[in-house]
């Protein structure tokens, strides 16, 4: 049995580590070729070595490379297994592991990013307390003892010199190992035997023999008390650590996976890779935004046939030879069984695992958690020493979440039974991708699907309604008895020679003819519609002709109207279609139709071929109101300037705003590029559309009823600040006394439809000298001017002689500005949202107004900044003005300084010449 197996499919693996670093091709090159030379099984070699040696082998580190701009991180998880062939939970084991190791690597993604950490140190030493009265007695002991000892020496070489060599067992023993036997064991091991002569010697050598031996009581006392302290804490020592990490993790891919089987433990390792580039890859699939990658060498469809599913599990990403991103989640489970209820088992598990990695890979909660403790005890033992004892402990808890993500274009790639190549044991793999393509064409399923069920809701209840009123006029046939006289006469008719002006069915139900041309202001024209109507009767045919010609013409709501009015009088008999016919006829309905309807002609009038219906076949002239061609621009509403609460001279902001809205609306209009719709004089207009709802107008006038059209933007401006004072200046002696304004001023352009804000500027800005009207109004042309520039600058659309021809009237010029002529670049693509934000504006020369109409403008070249450079429509070239500054008071007074000057310079002259005559 091989001792470890490399279980990777060298394709899968060379290739997702490849396409994170397409920046470093050669590099990667190598690495690929290095990959591809080692075999698909390896011994001796754990997953985590096999993933060490593979970012090795690509040059990168642990962590965060910073030469590169990616964090790389390597998870693995390992469990004991004795032989993974006869193991029927292995596969389940795997996955699960699969799932340990890959959450392990997005931890230390996580904890890199941010770390809440606590630590201690703690070195507690327990209150003395009888330790204290021990150690006394037991110093105390000690003294004695060797006291004792020494007496009792003295007196036996006293008694016999050659029994000095006799006490080096003793010299110099401690009271802890007198504690641990009897006193009386220690002195008969130094073998002194005493005569019974009776001699002073022998007599004092046994007294300190007594007085040693004595000692005894004492060293059992301190042993009781020993006992009372054994176990007892002398000082312990703490060290602890938490650490904490949780956020929300975006764009962190698997770039690799191994496993391996060593010496009786299986391992799993993956290799993890996040990078910003990768942070906008996912962002990018969520929302179906195109990226634009370099290509890769195969397509996703190679891809996925040549890759050995049976060897992977978690993520992989991938580009083809498109430059399509796409993200892979693959889940495995085994198969217990061959029923039908097994296998679906199997399958589902592998199919939503595989969707779990699929959307973890683009976005989890991920939370680590770790805390580690370690204790050093001293413990007193029976002796009176001390005894040291060490303990450790770790807890860690990882875990990833997601809840309610909204994923559009999940597809299942690949599903079928694949055999574990360690195993030989059968297992369901799924495998889903997703990729930018797959999102917006998901998108537009489910807006098609929507649309499609709301049509059929409606169509089934238009169903229900025709079917409930055809069980009506079926009722109401059984009821009529004049039925059978109509189709005897019906059956007369047909039963004689068909004429020229017989009825014709047409196959079609309409056909209208404008016969008014566009025109740029709104007026009323009069369509032509060929229409059939159907009925119970001759007379019903006709009133629904009527009511779907103008249904076509002016909408359902106005057929609605009409029809309504329409039912408050009935005048056609049954089967009498001359009158039906006639004017006086027509006439009651133009006016009950208030006009709508101008005239008509009845074609053809009779039964349908089934016979249960009338059909009236009639050419209707309908009024109908021309809208301006105007309405198809950005349509505008100017609203009242919103004044800060702030400003206290609310006088003072609001001739501000009575002469500066009126301006802006008119320049806005004059630009040619806007439809201002009005809001301020909505009172007269609605008492004038009551007026046309009278009796007394022109019938025909109600078709200018119902056409009101609603704002596409608001403008919103904001005074900030007004300011009207009084500056004094001190010039060569003279006070000069100006005024000057002062207005700040926002300005916003919001989508009424969805709120956003589509312009937006503000500016601040001062003039001396002048009155407030006229400062009004040059900020209202300012900012006429900034809005029209923004969205439709003038642009080039001829060049001759000098001269530029452009497409905007003579309103927003004048002959004392200069102008720049600039010239437009590349498109710019803002790189974080990867959208369109421009082009590259570079100024090429200068203008002059000259004159103009209401629609183009001519301007003088003044000069240009390049004489190579041409003029050309087709090149891109606009004209934007150059704003002149404004005068300031210091300005204005030296202004009045120098007409003072040339003033007495002249009454000079006059009274020189004076003395002359």
């Amino acid at each position: 049995m091989l001792k470890s197996f490399f279980l990777q499919k060298r394709y899968v693996f060379v290739l997702s580590f490849f396409f994170f670093f397409n920046a470093y091709a050669n590099e990667v090159e190598r690495v690929r070729n290095i990959a591809n030379s080692k075999p698909f099984i390896q011994e001796n070699k754990t997953a985590s070595e096999l993933a060490q040696d593979f970012i090795l082998d690509a040059g990168v580190s642990e962590g965060w490379n910073e030469d590169k701009g990616f964090f790389i991180s390597i998870g693995s998880s390992v469990f004991e297994e004795v032989d993974p062939s006869t193991n029927p939970n292995f596969l389940n084991i795997r996955a699960m592991k699969a799932f340990e190791a890959n959450i392990t690597a997005k931890g230390d993604i996580i904890s890199y990013i941010r770390t809440t950490m606590s630590a201690e140190d703690l070195i507690t030493i327990p209150s003395s307390g009888l330790s204290t009265e021990f150690d006394e007695k037991k110093y105390n002991l000690e003294l004695k003892l060797q006291s004792k000892i020494r007496k009792y020496k003295k007196a036996a070489i006293s008694y016999d010199k050659t029994l000095s060599n006799n006490f080096n067992y003793i010299d110099g023993i401690s009271i802890s190992a007198v504690m641990a036997g009897p006193l009386s064991q220690f002195i008969s091991k130094l073998n002194i035997k005493i005569d019974a002569s009776g001699k002073k010697k022998a007599k004092d050598l046994k007294k300190a023999e007594a007085e040693l031996l004595a000692l005894e009581s004492e060293i059992s006392s301190l042993k009781q008390l020993a006992k009372k302290l054994q176990g007892q804490i002398s000082q312990e020592n703490t060290s602890s650590v938490k650490t904490l990490s949780s956020m929300t993790l975006v764009g962190a891919y698997q770039v690799a996976h191994f496993e391996s089987f060593v010496d009786g433990q299986y391992e799993i390792a993956v290799i993890k890779m996040w990078s910003p580039e990768q942070e906008q890859r996912s962002l990018a699939l969520l929302k179906g935004v195109p990226i634009k990658l370099e290509p890769g060498n195969m397509s996703v469809k190679d891809y996925i046939q040549t890759t050995n599913w049976a060897s992977a599990i978690g993520g992989r990403k991938f580009i083809d030879d498109k430059g399509e991103f796409f993200l892979f989640g693959i889940g495995a489970t085994p198969i217990k069984g061959k029923s039908s209820a097994q296998m679906r088992t199997a399958k589902g598990r592998a199919e939503l695992f595989a969707q779990k990695e699929l959307a973890l890979a683009l976005k989890g909660d991920v939370t680590l958690s770790r805390e580690a403790k370690d204790k050093l005890q001293e413990i007193s033992k029976a002796d009176g020493t001390s005894e040291n004892q060490v303990a450790s402990s770790f807890a860690e808890t990882i875990s990833q979440k997601l809840e309610n993500l909204q994923i559009q274009g999940a597809s299942k790639r690949f599903s079928n039974i694949v055999t574990h190549p360690i195993t030989n044991q059968k297992m369901y793999v799924a495998v889903y991708s997703l990729s930018v393509s797959s999102t917006l064409n998901a998108r537009a399923m489910e807006a098609s699907q929507y649309s499609a069920a709301v049509n059929m809701i409606n169509e089934n209840q238009r169903s229900k309604g025709v079917k409930t009123a055809l069980d009506k006029a079926t009722d109401d046939a059984k009821k009529d008895k004049t039925s059978f006289q109509k189709g005897f006469k019906e059956g007369q008719a047909k039963s004689k020679p068909q004429s020229e002006n017989s009825v014709k069915l047409s196959s079609k139900n309409s056909n209208t003819t404008p016969t008014t041309e566009s025109n740029s202001r709104s007026k009323l024209t009069v369509v032509s519609v060929s229409i059939t109507g159907v009925g119970f009767n001759s007379k019903d045919a006709i009133k629904d002709g009527l009511v779907q010609a103008i249904s076509q013409v002016n909408g359902l709501q106005m057929s609605s109207q009409t029809s309504s009015s329409m039912a408050s009088f009935e005048t056609v008999k049954d089967g009498d279609e001359t009158f039906a016919s006639s004017s006086s006829f027509q006439e009651k309905i133009k006016q009950s139709t208030k006009g709508v309807i101008q005239s008509w002609q009845i074609i053809s009038v009779g039964k349908n071929q089934s016979g249960e219906m009338f059909e009236a076949k009639l050419n209707v002239n309908v009024s109908k109101l021309q809208l301006s061609s105007e309405l198809k621009r950005m349509r505008f509403v100017v609203s009242p300037v919103k004044i800060n609460n702030q400003i206290k001279d609310r006088s003072l902001a609001k001739s501000f705003e009575k002469i500066f809205n009126p301006q802006l609306r008119s320049m806005l209009v004059k630009s040619n590029r806007f439809a201002l719709l009005d809001r301020k004089n909505s009172k007269e207009i609605d008492k004038e559309i009551n007026f046309i709802k009278g009796s007394n107008v022109r019938t025909e006038e109600l078709a200018k009823l119902g056409n009101k059209v609603g704002a596409d933007y608001i403008i919103v401006t904001s005074l900030q600040n007004i300011n009207n004072k009084t500056i004094k200046t001190k010039l060569m002696g003279e006070t000069i006394s100006t005024k000057q304004s002062e207005i700040d001023l926002t300005v916003s352009i919001v989508d009424i439809a969805t709120s956003q804000i589509i312009f937006s500027d503000s500016m601040s800005l001062s003039q001396a000298g002048g009155s407030l009207s006229k400062f009004s109004k040059l900020i209202a042309e300012r900012l006429a001017r900034k809005i029209t520039d923004t969205f439709f600058p003038a642009k080039l659309i001829a060049f001759k002689n000098n001269k530029l021809t452009v497409d905007q009237g003579n309103s927003f010029f004048n002959k004392n500005s200069i102008y720049n002529i600039i010239k437009l670049g590349p498109r710019v693509i803002d790189q974080t949202l990867n959208q369109f934000s421009g082009r590259v504006e570079n100024i090429v020369g200068k203008a002059q107004f000259l004159e103009g109409s209401s629609k183009q403008s001519v301007l003088k070249l003044i000069s240009l900044e390049d004489k190579e450079t041409s003029l050309d429509a087709q090149q891109g070239i606009i004209i934007r003005p150059i704003f002149e500054k404004l005068p300031s008071a210091s300005d204005i007074a030296k202004e009045k300084i120098k007409k003072i000057k040339a003033k007495n310079k002249k009454m000079m002259k006059k009274i020189d010449k004076d003395k002359d005559w």
